[in-house]
């Protein structure tokens, strides 16, 4: 199981590939077609994660093209999902502090990248530029510790498909590449119960109240006091004006 440190090793070696194109020597990498893309955001009870598949990848897990015509229509989709959902639900595990039995429950439905009021229609040859966003959010009462993701699809995308992950934690973003021989990935989040902030009590709401109770008296106050020191002197105003 790969964890975050080995992640920045990745890192490491992916700077390694690109200096080697600055060389002259150009690395192998998987066609667009064949990538999948991952983005995991991490906050302290909660994780969000988002799929971003092309529409030809989505035909391996499911007939989307139900009429098989070559052409995809929205309504397809739509009638696709429950299928796609199953299969991505338990192809594509997920657990929070290695915990058994979290599943992807996705957030919403599908949603199209592209303008599809404008396009409703997509072809098969346009199938692999044509992204869809699969989004799900999962809560946690304990403080996430770690994040364990895995991918079981290959033998449906293909072998040399790869998902191009990448894991958010508080303004740091940490780039992890999945392919067959690397499916899973353990994320160490670096959050320790006792570096949780204490929960609000009663008394710390109770003494907001009065304080904002009392900000208002005094805001009050001051605007009393200011009218009273503009009626005092106009009626001094007056009084001169009189005498003379």
């Amino acid at each position: 199981m790969r964890t975050t440190e080995e992640g920045w090793a990745i890192v490491r070696a992916c700077l390694a590939a690109c200096s080697a194109c600055l060389l002259g020597v150009t690395p192998a990498r998987a066609h667009p077609a064949d990538v999948t893309h991952l983005l995991v955001k991490i906050q302290r009870h909660q994780v969000e994660v988002r799929l971003t598949f092309n529409l030809l990848t989505l035909m391996r897990f499911a007939p989307v093209d139900s009429d098989q015509n070559g052409e995809l229509t929205l309504d397809e989709l739509a009638a696709a999902e429950p299928q796609l959902d199953s299969f991505l639900e338990e192809r594509i595990p997920i657990s929070i502090n290695r915990r058994d039995g979290t599943r992807l429950d996705l957030l919403q439905a599908m949603r199209p990248v592209w303008p599809a009021s404008e396009k409703p229609i997509v072809k098969a040859a346009e199938y692999d530029t044509h992204w869809i966003d699969v989004d799900c959010r999962l809560f946690s009462e304990a403080l996430v510790e770690d994040v364990w993701i895995g991918f079981e699809f290959f033998e449906d995308t293909g072998y040399a498909h790869t998902i191009q992950g990448f894991f958010e934690q508080e303004g740091n973003r940490l780039e992890v590449p999945f392919t067959v021989q690397e499916p899973e990935f353990l994320y160490d989040t670096g959050f320790k119960p006792g570096d949780e902030p204490p929960p609000a009590t009663a008394s710390d709401d109770a003494a907001a109240q009065w304080n904002i109770v009392w900000t208002a008296a005094g805001l009050i106050l001051i605007a009393l006091l200011g009218g009273w020191r503009v009626m005092r002197r106009n009626n001094v105003e007056v009084k001169a004006s009189a005498d003379h």
